[in-house]
């Protein structure tokens, strides 16, 4: 996300209700990305088979939440 920020083409704001949450969003320089995203065929782009998408995903958060669980 760092890269895409210096790129100019995402910008992070907090949100003004709940300062622990920060927003991200696009810039209009990044809006053609983010349309081209869309159109991107994931399982050509990825080589992940959509029965094998869930699976991938749960497998990323599992990743994820042990090493949060590492640091703390």
């Amino acid at each position: 996300m760092s890269a895409a920020r210096h790129a100019g083409v995402k910008e992070r704001q907090r949100d003004p209700e709940e300062e622990r949450q920060v927003r991200v969003s696009f810039t209009k320089g990044g809006r053609p990305l983010r349309e081209r995203g869309l159109k991107m065929d994931l399982v050509e782009a990825t080589g992940v088979a959509p029965d094998d998408f869930a699976k991938v995903q749960k497998a990323i958060v599992t990743l994820r939440n042990n090493l949060i669980a590492s640091v703390f």
